[in-house]
């Protein structure tokens, strides 16, 4: 009985890839959000080819604002937003704070595409062992 094999093997792979992703995606949101921050000139250089059009260049302004903590109380913050500029200095396209957002993105479908791949290195030779096992006959039984 192979898709007895196959078919539990599919149901291990689903469920380890599921247990990892609910893992490691916060992991990446986290990693994602502190990069955007941290890192935000070659993050904005990694984002220009898919946020800003042709002959431009990506920019990160920062600028003194407010955020409310846990309390309600305002609290003074730092903004990042990602800007795009052409040659002659010209804004082509108006400040966001998007990059942020999208690099947590696509941080968190490779967490996903991650998870699945390896997941599948304990589902694999598990299926083999539940195949192997169930088509084992009794020791001293009818065939």
């Amino acid at each position: 009985m192979k898709s007895a094999g196959l078919l539990s093997g599919c149901l291990v792979w689903m469920l380890l890839s599921t247990m990892l992703t609910i893992c490691m995606c916060p992991v990446a949101a986290v990693v994602g959000s502190i990069a955007s921050t941290a890192y935000s000139e070659q993050v904005a250089g990694w984002m220009e080819p898919y946020l800003c059009p042709a002959n431009s260049r990506a920019e990160i302004i920062t600028y003194e604002t407010t955020s409310r903590d846990s309390q309600g109380f305002e609290q003074p913050a730092t903004a990042y937003e990602l800007q795009c500029v052409a040659a002659d200095g010209t804004i082509v396209r108006p400040p966001g704070p998007e990059y942020g957002f999208y690099l947590v993105g696509v941080l968190m479908l490779a967490a996903t595409m991650i998870a699945a791949v390896v997941s599948l290195l304990p589902a694999i030779p598990l299926a083999a062992w539940i195949s192997r096992r169930r088509n084992r006959r009794p020791v001293g039984g009818a065939p």
